[in-house]
């Protein structure tokens, strides 16, 4: 029954999104001739750098000296030290990704951003944040209909994505909730929406169409959200995450600026924050 009332909603949502013209995107998009392939390999390299190997050492160094906590007995951290440990490290990637990002040439940063400022990004920024009402419903269906065909499998993906699990973890600590919350609410759309919808994604339209530029970047976002401890459950978890990439892809070129897809980004996990609070 579920599914069958979340298909009727989103269908509703859908059709009404597409008559008023939501799924049409302008017919001039902006020139990105000065993303060249080595610089989008650049970007690629320094984010994987900053925050598989980077960001966490320092950020283990930070927590450690700021807690008194030794190095060694940071291996076995609890789930507080590891939100600390986890916060800092994204907000140092973010930093480290804001300076290679204005480390560029003005108009390569204006080709990577689109609008950035005054009233036009104040308005894809807001328009993001709407996009979620017509991303929502489609994303639960999608969620919901994996789910049952993998139960029909015999396949278990009950399980939370990483992050939920960690803010799950820390609802009983106001301060390292807090701090989680702004980390996944904020800095983590950030540094991936400037990596995948700015660098990547505007990189990829000079060799193929837009479409196939979002749904390549779109590939890449889901796919490096894996993780082993999930288990069966990244089906659900990646497969949930390649249709939001899309939409985020989308609302990048529809309002020409990262404003739109951070907008759309942030309010998808702002909520999802909220509902884990509120059902805890």
């Amino acid at each position: 029954m579920d599914i069958v009332l979340t298909l009727l909603l989103a269908s509703v949502v859908l059709t009404v999104a597409f008559y008023r013209g939501f799924f049409f995107l302008p017919e001039k998009i902006a020139s990105v001739a000065s993303i060249s392939r080595s610089l989008v390999l650049k970007a690629v390299i320094f984010f994987f750098a900053l925050e598989l190997l980077l960001s966490p050492v320092l950020a283990v160094l930070f927590v450690s000296f700021a807690t008194g906590i030794s190095i060694q007995g940071m291996e076995k951290m609890d789930p507080v030290t590891l939100a600390w440990v986890n916060s800092v490290s994204v907000a140092l990637s973010a930093l480290g990704m804001y300076l290679f990002f204005r480390a560029q040439s003005f108009v390569c940063q204006e080709e990577v951003w689109g609008v950035a400022t005054g009233m036009e990004g104040r308005r894809a920024f807001l328009f993001g944040l709407l996009a979620w009402l017509v991303s929502y419903p489609l994303l639960v269906f999608f969620e919901l209909s994996i789910t049952i065909i993998m139960a029909q499998l015999g396949i278990d993906v009950e399980g939370d994505q990483v992050a939920v699990k960690q803010v799950k973890q820390v609802l009983g600590d106001p301060w390292a909730f807090g701090v989680l919350a702004f980390t996944v609410c904020v800095l983590a759309p950030f540094i991936e929406e400037l990596v995948f919808r700015g660098f990547i994604q505007q990189g990829l339209k000079q060799f193929c169409s837009i479409r196939t530029s979002i749904l390549i970047t779109s590939v890449v976002f889901a796919t490096i959200h894996f993780s082993k401890s999930q288990g069966y459950s990244n089906i659900l978890l990646i497969g949930t995450l390649f249709v939001l990439s899309c939409f985020l892809g989308f609302v990048r070129e529809k309002k020409g600026s990262l404003w739109a897809s951070i907008g759309l980004h942030s309010t998808f996990n702002a909520i999802n924050v909220s509902l884990i609070a509120a059902t805890a």
